[in-house]
């Protein structure tokens, strides 16, 4: 087994291109901390890998390489061209790190357009199926090497059925499309079980993002920083095998119901 430990890490950019009035993102904190990791080869996805200074910034190491994934349609393609850099570098994909995602609303259902609903599920759902097809057969290569792939998904407390009622805010096309998320997980861990692979979603908390701050702020949630939530989250990961039950984390190792 190769003694490097290949990470794919998706959604590593902000939203927007200006300075961020809030921390990092949670995808630019995973590559932040995982290029450190002796051995560790990271890819990281962007929409814009030309304008994404902050994440270019981190390749000063050598070990870090961005690529260039949008959403729904052209992601099929872009993931399929993203694996085969992959394949020519590093051979394998240990750990998926499917972090992309939007959450940019607070209408319920009824004032909510069905465009909506449909840019919640490109982004949140059908770019996370598309990136697992292309990177399939390197994290399958992972396995045979005698490694344990993972394809772990960024979800949320507001993906879970049960937690429906007792939490605050109207975000109705976030929370059904990371239900849905959550459904495609909880498949992908029953199919792909016997093939050695790895798979469970989590929720990171409520994280003091550009995107994520200023709406806790308004419903009353409060945040941590994106540091301490990739740390517990990387715990989790780290000790994950394929014997495990799978289920909706909290990145403070504690289980949420689905």
């Amino acid at each position: 087994m190769s003694n490097q430990t290949v990470y794919f890490v998706t959604g590593t950019t902000q939203a927007s291109w200006e300075p961020p009035r809030f921390a990092a993102g949670l995808g630019y904190e995973f590559v932040r901390q995982l290029r450190e990791r002796p051995g560790a080869i990271v890819f990281a996805t962007s929409r814009d890998p030309e304008r994404a200074t902050r994440l270019q910034a981190l390749t000063d190491k050598g070990n870090l390489h961005i690529v260039k994934i949008t959403k729904q349609p052209e992601s099929v393609n872009e993931a399929l061209e993203a694996a085969e850099v992959v394949k020519k570098i590093a051979g394998k994909v240990d750990v998926v790190v499917a972090n992309a995602g939007i959450i940019h609303h607070e209408t319920s259902i009824a004032d909510s357009p069905m465009s909506m609903y449909q840019e919640f599920l490109d982004v949140n759902l059908l770019n996370n199926i598309a990136i697992f097809k292309a990177l399939r057969p390197l994290m399958l290569e992972s396995a045979r090497q005698g490694g344990t792939p993972k394809f772990v998904a960024i979800s949320t407390q507001y993906g879970s059925l049960a937690m429906v009622e007792g939490l605050p805010g109207q975000s109705s096309a976030y929370a059904i499309s990371k239900a849905a998320l959550n459904m495609f997980i909880r498949h992908l861990a029953y199919e792909e079980k016997k093939n050695g692979i790895v798979t469970f979603p989590m929720h990171p908390g409520v994280v003091a993002t550009e995107t994520v701050a200023p709406l806790a702020s308004r419903i009353g949630l409060g945040t941590i920083e994106p540091a301490e939530s990739i740390q517990g989250m990387m715990k989790i990961i780290d000790r994950a095998t394929v014997d495990d039950e799978v289920r909706l984390w909290r990145y403070d190792d504690t289980q949420l119901p689905w």
